[in-house]
């Protein structure tokens, strides 16, 4: 869909790939210090425009998105946007060491949990099944050609990932400074179905 940036890779270092991973991780995160906030603002309304203007996302009646961490792409304008055109909108809250899927209200019910990520309130009527997922908005450190993921190292999302339907599409967001040509991987990392960047 866009063309990726650059051929940047990933280091190609003779060390375990969890050491090699955690080099990566640090590197692009200096990066994004490296990014104004206007400028992240920008990228993030262009990443909003081109999944607004997919079809997936336009035929998505259940999306999952997660609410932004500093430096990553503010994807808040989508949510409410989703929201606003009746879709039914979901965040992760997490539970253990899972994440569980759970309507978004409003943005004055979500509370920060331990590791810093706002998530909604832990209410049963809210929860809801994964099976239901037509379509997840998924953050990450980092994304390849070949669609592969770097996250932050806790394997949230990877053993969710693992757990979605074939038909819940998966995609990607990031800045440009996030896309590599090869990542790092391990067995269990999981890929997205396409990567949005800007």
């Amino acid at each position: 869909m866009l063309k990726y940036p650059s051929n940047r890779k990933a280091p190609k270092l003779k060390e375990p790939i969890c050491e090699e991973k955690q080099r990566l991780r640090k590197k692009i995160k200096t990066l994004l210090k490296g990014l104004s906030s206007e400028e992240k603002q920008k990228r993030s309304k262009l990443i909003e425009k081109r999944i607004e203007n997919l079809d997936c996302f336009k035929l998505a009646e259940v999306i999952m998105f997660y609410w932004p961490l500093p430096g990553e792409p503010d994807v808040k304008g989508l949510i409410r946007k989703a929201k606003n055109s009746g879709k039914a909108v979901v965040l992760p809250l997490i539970e253990k060491d899972s994440l569980v899927p759970y309507k978004f209200t409003s943005s004055q019910e979500l509370r920060m949990n331990s590791l810093g990520v706002c998530q909604p309130p832990k209410k049963k009527e809210l929860r809801l099944d994964r099976r239901e997922l037509d379509l997840v908005v998924v953050p990450g450190l980092a994304f390849d050609k070949e669609n592969r993921r770097l996250g932050r190292g806790k394997g949230y999302y990877d053993r969710f990932l693992k757990t979605l339907l074939p038909k819940t599409l998966k995609i990607g967001v990031a800045f440009s400074e996030q896309i590599f040509e090869r990542l790092p991987s391990s067995l269990q990392d999981e890929k997205v179905d396409l990567v949005v960047w800007a």
